[in-house]
């Protein structure tokens, strides 16, 4: 059997030292052979251990003590400890001594010296640097977790100054090590924490260990950052010298807390926080050991896992995959598991899945290999993730709808100039015409035509938000019962009615036709997606709106809201359709069975009320809307019926009419003249300034479109009120314009009648602007 050769530097002046110990040790020392180097100064020692790995050092005590620590450091550089064993005479033991300070690892006596005690002492030498080297290695590795923790880890004196910081510190705090170290606890804690951290110092000094608690710091940058701390007193010859302690930053942890608790409605002090789960399992997937945080996560007590089967906590459909890939692993060593963090989803006690970010640990204890997982519940972000893909959908959707709102509106103003000249023309000639005349009969069906023509315009104003509300102070209450009987009509026997009306229910700012339009709307919509029958029900409350719920519709402030709904029990809708519910022309009836306008203007009634619209809805499950309109403190608005309009109310007042379409403006002097008014007639505004400035009798109205080239209608009646100050003005208009209105709803002063109108209807509004006898609108 081949001997382990020893390499030994001996360092002396005398060359003879060498010779006497070569011929010592000729023979085997121990069970290892010598390789004895000789240097006959410290310089040469140094230059030897720079060069080469030495086992140990022989030192005679005839070089001195003193520079004992170069010849270990030189080694310390060359990344080893070389043990220095000390050669001294019979009465140099005070030397031997001091060696031992210097850094020596043992001392022989030169008179004594035998192979046994030689070998012994290099054996001692040897263990002693193993042992040197463990701890050097166990210090490095503790200095890589300092420094590579996601944690701050700290030490601080009795009196509070910073003693210690890692980079996690730097990371979290914004102070560099060079700023911190030398600080004191009370400039970097929050202000309204000193209390809570004397306190807790005073408890650790008093002998008694606190438990982990919390408080928040003011960053470098000013920001607050919250802090789990755990820390302990260390003691030196059993007096505290200082503190040292772990700080985990749980700012996002508790401000996602704060947000859920406020949005439950709850005010609660929060005292614990949920911390990752810690679960070891071996080979046989059996836990072995799991930490308290496992059980807020999956609701199992840790003597319930403990001793348990890794796939309590694994959903069904996964736990094959997962004992077939252990089995692989056991068979050949073979993994397809990554070490990185990944996510997954894991079983709750109560059988819910829960959302998992796991990382994987391996290690090996007494022969058996063992698994260590982290695991974090992350519900929270996912939840987080659900609700930026909801607001995009969200921000899509609407951008969509204002698009073709756009042109719907440009289309429906458009036409509705057309529509008031067929409609005019029309209704002059039917009151021309006898009504058996053949082409009577032909003209009315030219006038029902642009009838139903000017309701789809309607419709797509109101979709489109142009069209003008007059808005109510109004009882929702009264407006459903008001409707109830025409709504059991409405939608047949086969289907039962629930009405379901909220006590006390608050006032709503509406325009009650519109509103009326948009109830009737969702109960035919609700009835014909129950062919079978079913039931509908109508259901009015108060509701608030905090910032979670009102978060869920663009541009709906939190704050009180009357809600209405209205619920079937008929087929449902999937995704696709409830995606594209509110999107003019789109409808899942057939062929001629709908226009697809009916939930594009209950949209825009609702919208352009301050309001919102939801739809709730599964195939098979019914569909729910719901409305919210913002509720007012306003006394409720009588709402009288509407003047009859079948004949036309005659004048002869001087009217100056200003329309920049060329049929609709001939259209209404003929109605005018008609009438018994005079007219005088202007294409655009400057030509109907220069009318006016020119005329010498008296102008009492002035009629004119709203949105015109050059000149608007309202910059027009501002120029010529100024002029003739007595002169009253009536707007007309194909959709709205900001000019005389406001978010759709007509300023109060404004007389306005939207495009296209009967004849009857315009004579109506001019002698309730002219006759002195009512009430003016514009003064």
């Amino acid at each position: 059997m081949r001997r382990q050769t020893a390499k030994i530097l001996l360092t002396g002046r005398e060359k003879r030292l060498y010779d006497s110990l070569y011929a010592l040790t000729h023979d085997v020392v121990g069970d290892e052979e010598l390789d004895l180097r000789f240097a006959n100064s410290f310089k040469a020692a140094l230059a030897e251990i720079e060069r080469e790995k030495y086992d140990a050092c022989l030192v005679d005590d005839e070089l001195g003590v003193r520079r004992l620590p170069e010849l270990a450091l030189a080694a310390r550089r060359q990344g080893y400890d070389l043990p220095l064993i000390f050669l001294a005479g019979e009465d140099a033991f005070g030397a031997a001594s001091e060696a031992l300070k210097g850094g020596a690892t043992d001392f022989l006596i030169k008179e004594q010296l035998t192979p046994a005690t030689l070998a012994r002492s290099l054996r001692y030498a040897r263990e002693r640097a193993l042992a040197q080297e463990a701890l050097y290695e166990s210090e490095k590795r503790y200095r890589d977790l300092v420094e590579n923790a996601n944690d701050i880890i700290y030490t601080h004196g009795l009196e509070g100054t910073i003693l210690s910081f890692n980079k996690a510190g730097e990371r979290i705090t914004g102070y560099t090590r060079e700023e911190a170290i030398g600080m004191t606890v009370a400039e970097i804690v929050a202000p309204d924490y000193l209390d809570l951290v004397r306190r807790m110092t005073a408890r650790r000094l008093a002998g008694e260990v606190p438990a982990v608690y919390e408080l928040e710091i003011v960053a470098r940058d000013g920001r607050r950052v919250r802090l789990e701390v755990n820390s302990r007193l260390v003691y030196e010859k059993d007096q505290p010298v200082h503190i040292e302690g772990v700080a985990r930053d749980v700012t996002e942890r508790r401000h996602a807390e704060e947000a859920l608790l406020e949005s439950e409605g709850r005010n609660r002090v929060i005292m614990e926080t949920a911390s990752d789960a810690i679960i070891t399992i071996d080979e046989e997937s059996t836990i072995r050991f799991v930490n308290p945080a496992a059980e807020k996560i999956f609701g199992y007590a840790v003597a319930e896992l403990t001793g348990a089967k890794l796939t309590t906590l694994i959903p069904d459909y996964l736990r094959h995959a997962h004992l077939v890939g252990m089995k692989r692993y056991r068979e050949t060593g073979e993994r397809h598991i990554t070490w990185e963090a990944f996510e997954a989803p894991g079983l709750h006690k109560d059988g819910r899945e829960i959302p998992l970010e796991i990382s994987f640990g391996e290690y090996e204890r007494d022969g058996t290999h063992l698994f260590t997982a982290i695991i974090r519940d992350i519900s929270e972000r996912k939840r987080a993730r659900e609700a930026v893909v909801r607001s995009e959908e969200q921000l899509l959707q609407s951008q969509k709808m204002e698009a073709i709102g756009r042109l719907a509106g440009g289309v429906a103003h458009d036409f509705n100039n057309l529509l008031t000249a067929i409609t005019g023309y029309s209704d002059l000639s039917l009151r021309r015409l006898k009504e058996g005349d053949p082409v009577h009969r032909n003209i009315g069906e030219i006038k029902k035509a642009a009838e139903r023509a000017a309701d789809l315009t309607r419709q797509l104003l109101t979709f489109s938000r142009k069209q003008v509300l007059q808005p109510k102070v109004l009882d929702l209450n009264a407006v459903v019962a008001e409707m109830e009987k025409m709504l059991r009509r409405l939608i047949g026997e086969d289907v039962l009615l629930v009405v379901n009306l909220g006590q006390l229910l608050g006032h709503v700012k509406a325009d009650p036709g519109q509103l009326e339009q948009v109830l009737m709307n969702l109960v035919v919509n609700a009835r014909d997606a129950m062919p079978g029958g079913g039931t509908l029900t109508i259901q009015t409350e108060n509701a608030r709106l905090d910032d979670n719920d009102a978060s869920q519709d663009a541009g709906l402030p939190p704050g009180p809201y009357a809600l209405l709904s209205i619920s079937d029990t008929g087929h449902g809708m999937n995704a696709e359709t409830r995606r594209r519910v509110f999107e003019p022309f789109f409808t899942t009836k057939e062929k001629g069975k709908g226009t697809g306008l009916g939930l594009s203007t209950v949209y825009g009634i609702v919208t352009q009320s301050g309001g919102s619209i939801r739809v709730n809805s599964e195939p098979s499950l019914g569909t729910t809307f719901n409305i919210y309109l913002p509720l007012v403190l306003e006394a409720i608005e009588a709402v009288g019926p509407s003047p009859g309009e079948t004949e036309i109310a005659r004048g002869s007042e001087t009217i100056l009419l200003v329309e920049d379409d060329r049929g609709v403006r001939e259209m209404m002097r003929e109605i005018l003249e008609m009438c018994g008014y005079h007219v005088l007639m202007a294409s655009c505004g400057g030509e109907a300034v220069r009318i006016c400035e020119g005329y010498q009798g008296m102008i009492e109205l002035l009629l004119t479109d709203v949105v015109m080239p050059h000149l608007s209608g309202k910059e027009l009646a501002d120029a010529l009120t100024l002029l003739r100050p007595r002169m009253k003005v009536l707007y007309i208009s194909g959709y709205t314009d900001d000019a005389i209105i406001h978010h759709g709803v007509l300023d109060e002063e404004v007389a306005f009648l939207q495009k296209p109108f009967a004849p009857s209807t315009l004579a109506h509004k001019l002698r309730e602007l002219l006759d002195p006898r009512r009430e003016t609108v514009h003064q």
